[in-house]
């Protein structure tokens, strides 16, 4: 009888001390503030929320670029590379900022040209005929296309420079580079997509397309 109770005392305490093991670690738990995470040189990691600003960062970029978009109408492609349009209440000419097509028609720039790159007088008129024909694929008089500017908005001539952008979310210039219809060229200050346009210009070097072949 003595040993019985002996053992039923023994198991009381190890419950106690069990309930009361718990009930601190439990005590510890709840006692931690619910946002804490690792702790580094008595500092709370921040890598969550430098993410989500770089996230907020690139989707103002974003709407920012797409805010700066204008409207316009195009009236008629001129050339591989420039088109006239209806911006606000007059016609203007746009020159596709850090692209230059050849010349579609005999010219001295045509001829320019043709001594520049080695080429035949004949064979550059006639790429920038496919250029011509290849705009005129993508874009026609009445469509409406948004057009972005950059640094500068204004040629010498007093032509606007501008990245044009379909209405399914294209490029025009890149479109035209990566078509093989087009140089890209350094555009002074106006190198917001540059790095875009030299990507275009390797695909197609890499698959031998228009000026390439």
């Amino acid at each position: 009888m003595i040993r019985l109770l002996s053992i039923r005392l023994y198991i009381a305490v190890v419950v106690v001390l069990f309930v009361l093991n718990s009930t601190i670690h439990a005590e510890n738990i709840i006692s931690q503030p619910l946002d804490s995470g690792p702790v580094k040189d008595g500092n709370v990691q921040v890598e969550d929320l430098t993410l989500k600003n770089q996230d907020a960062a690139l989707l103002q970029t974003q709407y920012d670029a797409f805010e700066a978009r204008k409207f316009v109408g195009i009236i008629r492609v001129v050339n591989g590379d420039t088109i006239k349009v209806h911006y606000g209440n007059k016609t203007e000419f746009v020159r596709l900022i850090g692209i230059d097509a050849p010349e579609n028609r005999l010219s001295r720039k045509a001829k320019s040209e043709a001594l520049e790159s080695g080429e035949n007088l004949v064979t550059i008129i006639s790429i920038g005929i496919d250029a011509d024909r290849f705009m005129k694929s993508l874009v026609k008089k009445g469509d409406v296309v948004t057009i972005e500017f950059d640094i500068e908005t204004r040629d010498a001539r007093g032509e606007l420079l501008g990245y044009v952008f379909l209405d399914d979310g294209r490029m025009l210039n890149e479109e035209i580079v990566k078509a093989g219809y087009a140089n890209v060229v350094n555009a002074s200050r106006n190198v917001k997509y540059y790095k875009r346009l030299l990507k275009a210009q390797w695909e197609a070097k890499t698959h031998r397309r228009g000026l390439w072949e």
